[in-house]
């Protein structure tokens, strides 16, 4: 695997491999993370010739550190070659040794078996579906000391999640 820097779709860079071998891109993380509240796991995939592929292959996801068990699983279908934006939904899934732990995700893998030499790129891999949570901290009353009309107050939106887990900027208003 490989950091692609010259044709990504976002962000700047995408991962990139070359070769016939089956497992295109695989990752166990070392902590889980949650997304109890996703619909579907998104991504761009890249490919440079789908006539290379074979039928076999898929998508995992999984709450048990490794391939099939407590798995989502996704067979990808329609590819063209270049960039194919691909939404998965996970009331779709097939599920294998049994229903994985959104609140404990630990490792994805995607494969495909290939008859020849086949570049695959991915990029923008996010989770669709979440809802965004707006925590500006606490609750303040603040009292005005001198009359001026004047204060300073200090608003804290760490808290907060985007969709995806991104937040992109934050504004204030005075209520």
């Amino acid at each position: 695997i490989s950091v692609n820097t010259t044709d990504q779709k976002q962000g700047l860079g995408c991962l990139e491999t070359f070769g016939k071998g089956p497992v295109e891109f695989a990752k166990t993380f070392s902590e889980t993370f949650s997304i109890e509240n996703a619909t579907t796991l998104e991504f761009w995939y890249y490919v440079s010739d789908v006539t290379k592929l074979d039928a076999n292959g898929q998508v995992e996801l999984t709450s048990s550190g490794g391939p099939d068990d407590k798995e989502y699983a996704w067979t990808l279908t329609n590819l063209v070659n270049g960039w194919n934006n691909i939404v998965l939904k996970f009331s779709e899934a097939g599920i294998t040794g049994g229903t994985p732990d959104l609140s404990k995700i630990n490792f994805f893998r995607f494969y495909r078996y290939k008859n020849d030499d086949v570049t695959s790129r991915i990029d923008g891999l996010k989770f669709g579906g979440l809802s965004a949570l707006a925590d500006a901290g606490p609750d303040q009353t603040i009292t005005d000391d001198n009359d001026d009309g004047i204060e300073p107050v200090t608003l804290d939106g760490s808290g907060s999640i985007g969709p995806n887990g991104l937040i992109a900027s934050y504004s204030w208003k005075e209520n």
